[in-house]
């Protein structure tokens, strides 16, 4: 007993529950930490890992084989070793022997180291059954994390999808925006060409026209000085009809020049008038202009109230946005409440769980313990049906949740729609309003070149006007100069009579120079009369060039009218859209009020949820490291356990067939039985007839020979007295071995029948705990998902903060550049596009953070939930040894008790079978209580199925000795007899396998092959 007591201290003292972390993996040989490969290595690594894993479990499966193969040699071995049963009645005169208990403590000390093996064996294939288990969890955690990895990548596709189509409907917009842009500058452009056309006409009439002026200038000097030369040589030839008729002639061609003159002026004063119609037709039009403004401005009036009424509805639907906010956080707030109920529920099954083990430790019959347990486990699934029926009911009020929060969140996505609607029509209508503009400047440009048109066409009139009054002035000079030139030439006349005939001569002389002098004259007014032809052309094609100008003013106005109409138009158009966007600048700037707050608030929580998720991203990653070196150990665990189980089963195959050896040996004997009781019937009446012989010689006197029979006659009748005490004892014997028989196979029986039960309690409480384990993972996806909505409503808010920050910053810009150029309103639009990336970048960088953190929050549930387990599962495994190892003490001494009581040797070694019954009940109902526990109850069956044939050893060892003891009895009453009457006989030993064939000793291992010959070489 003490050597099997330090042997399993030692044992106990090296178990995995007494050692750390550190000295497990050292003791298992584990060197590899595959976490950092699994969560942050490359697909690659990732690969070459689950290779290596694989090959690992490979060369494990083929260590388990080998290893179940010598334990089933062993077994084979131990199945072949011979127990006599029928010898159980020499276990006495063995047990007496000082040097048979000295053999049996050497085995029980081979026993012992045997056990530990196994126990050491056990134990590393446990280990490897665990870390394969726990391997088997993290690849299905990583395919789970694969799939929402791909699924949020599907999403992300989508979502890049749409903002690529929206981004594409954007440069689409801009393309049109830029060929209208195009088409129009196009057109400035040969607005531009025509004005410099009529520019350079209007400079070539200007220079042409101050050509004219200084030809007239040169004609008038020109005419002056003939004037001059005219008025001296009028005066000096006072007496000539030759220059008097000159000078007639002179003032006919003035007078003609002078009504040219006037008819111009009248034609100049005809086209004043026209002008003075014209600019009283676009003073009238100036004042439509007037009333069509007034009209607008009206309609912008209404159009402002409609705004403020759309205004004041946009503010109801924020008001239930936040009410409905309100509702969302109220049935957050009782979700949690649910959440705090549903733990509480958890703890008040684990304290349930608690009590009902320490009723059941209390309670004494398996079966009633069993029932108890029953009742207690169908009550714990009524609460997990309650509980499961009340997650249910909160899945279901997450999902009406969800779908509120949907249709809100759909309702906000249509109010954006129609925001970013408006803000499209904002923009294409002021880049219409824009282009109007340019083209009313461009118009108003072309107008006031026209006026300056017309104004120098006034300052020719004018200038016109003025000369007409200098040549009138000038012919009523000329006129006073020729009437006072008659005057004189009377006078003259008069005057000169008598120097007349004086003065012929002279004249003729004068008159052949004043030919001369006329002819130069002559000369000259053809010249003149050449430059005033010339003036007369240049007039006539200024009068061309004019009506080729009011041509082109009449098409430039008519153009003017359709322009006003379409800016008018236009204006309309941009009323209506001003005020829209009057009233979405009002709500977005409300709305980015609110943001703005939010955003505040939203950045406060999100600086302590950083501090918050990097501690516990820390405890996450050295939880997540523990856990995989946990993992590892629990594949092995597993490894083993599968092992484990196939040995259970080849046990118990092994167990069913010792039975039916057994059962084949109770045949037999009862057989020698018959057959013995036959041999007693002859023998005893040979010693009838014998004593009827002996009777009837004792009439005479006794002889020699007599005195000698009878001596033999008292030998025989002893040594068949001994025989049927003998024969008494093996038939008591045989019956109780056949009872013990039944016995064994009835609690072999009741064993394999709560190994079974146990097995199935065992799958049922895995699908339990799987089912569990998946309803687990359905709320966490649920939280998840909520989670995320809350991510993204956080998300789109600080997201819709920034657009509306950026569009109330563009837009204003806007309005205060409305008179601005398009390359400004470009790169607006560039600046909100990559304003838009870094605000999508953002969102995408939050969604990502709190996805880690969720996943992190989940990690470390797990493995908090885990660690708890796997602590409540070392303690019942220690209470369980410590419980084990007590009943171990109890049953080596009982076994040492056994010598001195060699005939209820049966009984007492039924009493550690009815412990061992009693302690797999118990632990039954234990492994029951502790749901998803299955390596640990596993375990401890292995350890007690371990006990179990370590008692079967026992009782083999026992069996053998008994059977030597035996032999050694009936060699010592052999040795004792006397010899029959026709020599010495040999006796023959009754020894189990003395007379048998190995082929015999093969199939009957514990067969007493006790013949009739050797009884009757016995006689």
């Amino acid at each position: 007993m003490s050597a099997f007591e330090d042997s399993w201290n030692r044992r106990a003292l090296t178990s995995e529950e007494t050692m750390s972390r550190d000295q497990l993996e050292e003791y298992l040989g584990i060197t590899d930490k595959p976490f950092d490969v699994i969560e942050n290595g490359s697909y690659k690594q990732q690969q070459e890992w689950m290779r290596k894993k694989e090959s690992d479990n490979l060369t494990l499966r083929v260590e388990n084989a080998r290893l179940k193969k010598e334990l089933e040699e062993r077994d084979q071995a131990a199945a072949a070793a011979p127990a006599a049963g029928g010898k159980v009645v020499a276990v006495a005169t063995q047990l007496m022997d000082p040097s048979n208990a000295e053999a049996m403590d050497r085995d029980v000390a081979d026993l012992t180291t045997k056990l530990e093996e196994a126990q050491r064996e056990l134990h590393d294939r446990n280990e490897l059954h665990r870390l394969y288990s726990e391997q088997m969890e993290d690849l299905r955690e990583l395919e789970d994390r694969e799939d929402e990895l791909r699924h949020q990548l599907v999403e992300y596709v989508e979502r890049n999808q749409a903002l690529e189509d929206q981004l594409s409907s954007v440069l689409n917009d801009r393309d049109d925006a830029c060929a209208m842009y195009s088409q129009k500058e196009r057109e400035l452009q040969d607005i531009h060409v025509q004005y410099d056309q009529l520019k350079r006409e209007f400079e070539v009439q200007a220079e042409n026209y101050v050509v004219i002026h200084e030809q007239l200038d040169k004609a008038r000097a020109e005419r002056d000085d003939a004037r001059a030369q005219c008025s001296e040589r009028e005066r000096e030839a006072e007496q000539t009809k030759i220059e008097h008729i000159q000078l007639t002639q002179q003032l006919t061609d003035q007078v003609q020049h002078s009504q040219a003159l006037q008819e111009q002026l009248k034609g100049i004063s005809s086209e004043r008038d026209e002008i003075q119609s014209r600019l009283a037709e676009k003073d009238e039009q100036v004042e439509h202009a007037k009333r069509l403004e007034e009209q607008l401005r009206t309609e912008l009036k209404e159009q402002m109230e409609w705004n403020k009424a759309t205004q004041d509805q946009l503010k109801e639907v924020s008001c239930k946005r936040d009410e409905a906010a309100k509702i969302c956080s109220s049935k957050d707030d009782e979700i949690e409440s649910l959440i705090s109920r549903a733990s509480e529920y958890t703890m008040k099954q684990e304290e349930q769980a608690k009590e009902i083990e320490s009723l059941r430790d209390q309670l004494q019959c398996a079966l009633a313990a069993q029932d108890n347990a029953r009742a207690l486990s169908l009550a714990k699934e009524e609460d997990l049906d309650q509980s499961e029926s009340e997650l249910n009911n909160v899945k279901h009020q997450l999902a009406e949740e969800t779908d509120s929060r949907l249709s809100l969140q759909g309702q906000l996505d249509s109010a954006l729609a129609t925001v970013e609607k408006f803000q499209t029509q904002w923009s294409t209508s002021t880049e219409r309003l824009e282009k109007a503009e340019n083209d009313h400047e461009q118009l108003e440009r072309e107008l006031v070149a026209k006026a300056k048109v017309i104004e120098n066409l006034q300052k020719l009139r004018d200038d016109a006007l003025f000369e007409q009054e200098n040549l009138k002035g000038q012919l009523s000079e000329h006129m006073n100069n020729h009437e006072s030139a008659q005057h004189q030439l009377q006078t003259a006349l008069a005057a000169n009579d008598d120097a007349f005939a004086l003065s012929i001569r002279r004249g003729e002389e004068r008159e052949q120079t004043l030919v001369k002098e006329l002819a130069g004259f002559q000369e000259r007014d053809i010249d003149i009369g050449a430059a005033l032809s010339a003036k007369d052309a240049a007039i006539a094609a200024a009068r061309i060039e004019c009506k080729l100008i009011e041509d082109n003013c009449a098409e430039l106005r008519h153009r003017n009218e359709e322009l006003q109409v379409e800016l008018q138009d236009i204006q309309i158009q941009l009323q209506g859209e001003r005020d829209m966007y009057a009233r979405a600048l009002d709500q977005e700037r409300q709305r980015a009020e609110e943001m703005n707050e939010r955003l505040l608030d939203a950045r406060k929580e999100n600086d302590e949820l950083q501090v918050l998720r990097a501690a516990e991203l820390e405890a996450a990653d050295l939880q997540a490291k523990e856990m995989q070196e946990k993992l590892t150990q629990l594949e092995k665990h597993c490894c083993r356990l599968s092992a484990q189980a196939q040995e259970m089963s080849t046990d118990a195959t092994a167990q069913q067939e010792y039975i039916a050896r057994l059962k084949e040996r109770v045949s037999t004997l009862e057989s020698e039985a018959q057959s013995l009781c036959a041999e007693n019937a002859g023998l005893r009446a040979k010693l009838e007839e014998l004593t009827d012989v002996v009777q009837d010689d004792s009439s005479g006197h006794p002889t020699g020979n007599e005195v000698s029979r009878d001596s033999k006659i008292q030998q025989l009748q002893q040594a068949l007295d001994e025989k049927e005490e003998l024969f008494s004892s093996m038939e008591d014997a045989l019956a109780t071995q056949k009872e013990r028989c039944e016995e064994l196979h009835d609690k072999v029986a009741e064993a394999e029948a709560t190994i079974q039960a146990m097995q199935d309690s065992l799958d049922a409480q895995h699908d339990l705990a799987w089912e569990t384990e998946k309803e687990k993972q359905h709320e966490i996806s649920i939280l998840r998902a909520s989670l995320e909505e809350k991510v993204d409503q956080y998300g789109g808010l600080s997201k819709k903060h920034e657009e509306s920050e950026n569009r109330v910053f563009c837009l204003e810009r806007t309005l205060a550049s409305l008179q601005a150029d398009l390359s400004s309103s470009e790169e607006s639009r560039f600046t909100l596009e990559s304003e838009l990336s870094r605000a999508r970048a953002r969102v995408q960088e939050l969604l990502s953070s709190a996805q880690d953190a969720a996943m992190a929050s989940q990690v470390v549930g797990t493995l908090t939930q885990k660690l708890l387990a796997e602590e409540a599962a070392s303690r019942r495994l220690q209470s369980d040894l410590d419980k084990l190892t007590k009943r171990l003490s109890e049953s080596q001494d009982a076994r040492t008790s056994l010598p001195s009581q060699p005939a209820e040797l049966p009984t007492s070694m039924d009493e550690p079978w009815k412990s061992i019954l009693a302690a797999l009940s118990r632990r039954v109902d234990e492994v029951e209580v502790s749901m998803g526990q299955e390596y640990w109850a596993v375990l401890a069956l292995r350890q007690m199925e371990s006990h179990a044939y370590e008692y079967f050893e026992v009782l083999r060892a026992a069996v053998v000795r008994i059977n030597e003891m035996l032999d050694k009895h009936a060699a010592r009453q052999l040795s004792h007899g006397t010899k029959a009457k026709k020599g010495s006989r040999k006796v023959h030993r009754p020894r189990a396998l003395q007379h048998q064939p190995e082929n015999q000793s093969e199939n009957h291992p514990d067969k007493l092959h006790v013949s009739a010959g050797n009884w009757s070489a016995i006689m």
